[in-house]
């Protein structure tokens, strides 16, 4: 199964119309700060200043304005069966153009997500539906969430088992080095995987049950976003369009597994689960892995921060997120990530994300190395300029031992290290509520040395890119 370049045109002009359509006959209300007021259906209510829904009547659903999420407005203890909770769902669009320097491999990669060369993407379709367990304190509740998305991002959210083959072994095809798909076929994307361009991923559905224990009990199980770094891959939580390489290739994407959250006074929670590994469903010894952390947020809200860490066997044997080059090869793997943001004003506010990691390759037939480490560092800081343009600075570096390849692998750096740096300014433009505009500005550099070139034949990448986001 192929897919036709016809797909993506077509999807601008469907999303164009409902767009131009809900311009032309939504009436938006201005909010106390310039912003757009919720959409409602079915129901008649009072927003708040803050966007909440105050006085809702006892059945149908209303768009929430302060995170887009549309939400059941029937009263939390109305579900016998269930318990108390709250059915939403969500659906967003996400497209965009990246153009820069040339590539004799006409590729931005190892950037990731907007990697295609000089030209336009779709990078997400995305539905989130979700019940929202209610954490009272007093009652069990019961809830779940399936994320879906079509779009070229699909090739960074796979899991083994699930829209790839069973581990990531590496395949053979047509005389190219790859991996196998379950339902998205083949195609020509770039770092050597016969795949295609455009794809389907189901990042997440797992269930979850929230127990009035001490101080509330929350257990989640199935397949979920590792949230071990500040970005995601939901374009919507999300400044930048593009993405840090310590957000994709030095933290695991997605998680499979079962987690349990000790909740705690003073805005602190404990958390810890086991999973299959790096963006897996289906481990080949059966050895789980394992993670744990803490949460804490101040009670205004304006600081709050993460320690994490995740550590067990890995077996990934295939470009760009790959451990070794040695079939069926299984070592242990661990890393940790430290999450800081900051409102400082009510118009500035900062971020810091740490990431070190390291392997344990044992006798590793290659090498004399015995084992490697990668280390990310990235600030970010935000301006709010007006109420609908605000601003954004981040710097990255990267630090990488080519007998990880993390990134960039080779056979002929031995235990060399070498860094990589981006910095992009970007601007995130609101005309609307339900729409963001985000241009970006972007320079790449590394010092790696060698007959292999960070950026294809170079050692620094400009890029300009920018996305257009709408909430459905």
């Amino acid at each position: 199964m192929k897919y036709s370049s016809l797909f993506p045109r077509l999807a601008i002009i469907v999303i164009c119309t409902v767009s131009i359509a809900k311009a032309q006959y939504i009436a938006p209300v201005q909010g106390p700060y310039g912003q757009m007021a919720d959409e409602q259906s079915v129901t008649t209510e009072t927003v708040s200043p803050d966007g909440i829904y105050s006085y809702p009547m006892s059945s149908g659903i209303v768009r929430d304005r302060t995170d887009g999420w549309y939400k059941s407005v029937c009263p939390m203890s109305c579900d016998q069966f269930w318990g108390p909770g709250q059915w939403r769902f969500k659906a967003w669009a996400d497209q965009g153009i990246t153009y820069g320097s040339s590539r004799i491999d006409e590729t931005y990669a190892p950037q990731a997500y907007n990697d295609m060369y000089n030209g336009y993407q779709m990078n997400q379709v995305y539905l989130a539906l979700e019940r929202k367990v209610a954490e009272d304190g007093m009652n069990f509740s019961w809830g779940g969430r399936v994320d879906v998305f079509f779009g070229t991002d699909y090739y960074y959210t796979q899991a083994y088992g699930l829209e790839a083959s069973n581990v990531g072994y590496l395949t053979t095809i047509n005389g190219v080095e790859g991996r196998v798909n379950h339902w998205n076929g083949d195609g020509n994307r770039h770092l050597a995987q016969n795949v295609s361009e455009y794809g389907v991923s189901i990042p997440q559905a797992y269930v979850e049950m929230y127990m009035p224990i001490m101080t509330g009990v929350k257990v989640k199980a199935g397949h979920y976003y590792s949230g071990m770094s500040m970005e995601s891959p939901m374009a919507v939580e999300n400044f930048f369009y593009s993405h840090s390489y310590t957000s994709y290739y030095g933290t695991p994407t997605t998680l499979t597994g079962a987690e349990v959250t000790f909740g705690g006074s003073n805005g602190l929670s404990i958390f810890g689960g086991v999973d299959l590994g790096w963006n897996r469903m289906s481990t080949k010894s059966g050895v789980a892995s394992g993670y744990g952390g803490v949460r804490w947020m101040d009670s205004c809200r304006t600081l709050a921060t993460q320690f994490m860490v995740h550590s067990g066997k890995e077996t990934w044997t295939y470009r760009p997120n790959r451990f070794s080059d040695i079939q069926n090869a299984e070592f242990s793997v661990t890393v940790l990530s430290w999450l800081t943001e900051w409102r400082i004003t009510s118009w500035l506010a900062t971020s810091l994300e740490f990431v070190y990691g390291w392997d344990n390759k044992g006798d590793f037939p290659r090498t004399n190395v015995s084992s490697s480490t990668w280390t990310g560092l990235t600030n970010s800081w935000y301006v709010r300029c007006t109420d609908t343009i605000t601003t954004g600075l981040r710097f990255e570096w990267f630090q990488d031992n080519p007998q990880c390849g993390r990134i960039v692998y080779s056979k002929v750096f031995d235990d060399t290290t070498y860094n990589v740096y981006d910095i992009s300014l970007g601007v995130n433009w609101k005309p609307t509520y339900w729409c963001t505009v985000r241009p970006e500005v972007r320079w790449d550099w590394s010092d790696l040395n060698g007959p292999i070139k960070f950026f294809g034949e170079k050692n620094s990448q400009f890029t300009f890119g920018m996305d257009v986001l709408l909430n459905f």
